[in-house]
């Protein structure tokens, strides 16, 4: 329903997003307006675990998961040190290979989900990406993604 799922969780450094190729089609555009382009997002301060707006908690989207069709990956963050760790759930056995060093599915996905009547989902896949919302006076890259999908979220007619 939401786009995403819980994937890893830990307590080393958070990481910053990168953008997809997906997230400069024109039907999801509005969430970077006013980025100018930029493609790493989230590369900033944070109230949890220090630095970057992907951490503590990650989620990822995955179909085969139940993602929904349609989902669009707007942006992912990777890269993530062994103190985060693949969720217990989805291994079959424990090993040394579910660190977020050498396991990829160890990542946050930021996704938007459309759905029919104008309806749409925003998950930055992450629970410490509201901890960068107040970074710089709140005029930083996650507050303006924010603010933007609030914005629009609002408007008559929706998202789509």
């Amino acid at each position: 329903m939401f786009g995403t799922g819980f994937t890893a969780q830990g307590s080393g450094r958070n990481r910053p997003y990168r953008r997809t190729p997906e997230s400069y089609g024109e039907d999801v555009s509005f969430v970077f307006a006013g980025l100018d382009g930029r493609e790493e997002i989230g590369d900033q301060p944070a109230l949890v675990n220090f630095w970057g707006a992907a951490g503590y908690e990650v989620d990822r989207s995955d179909p085969a998961l139940g993602s929904p069709e349609g989902t669009v990956v707007l942006a992912t963050a990777t890269g993530f040190s062994d103190h985060y760790q693949h969720v217990v759930g989805e291994v079959l056995m424990s090993d040394s290979l579910q660190g977020g060093s050498v396991n990829p599915l160890v990542r946050a996905d930021m996704v938007l989900v459309p759905y029919p009547r104008g309806g749409a989902v925003f998950s930055p896949g992450s629970i410490a990406w509201c901890s960068c919302l107040s970074h710089d006076g709140y005029e930083n890259d996650v507050s303006r993604i924010t603010a933007n999908v609030l914005d629009r979220f609002l408007e008559d007619g929706g998202p789509a």
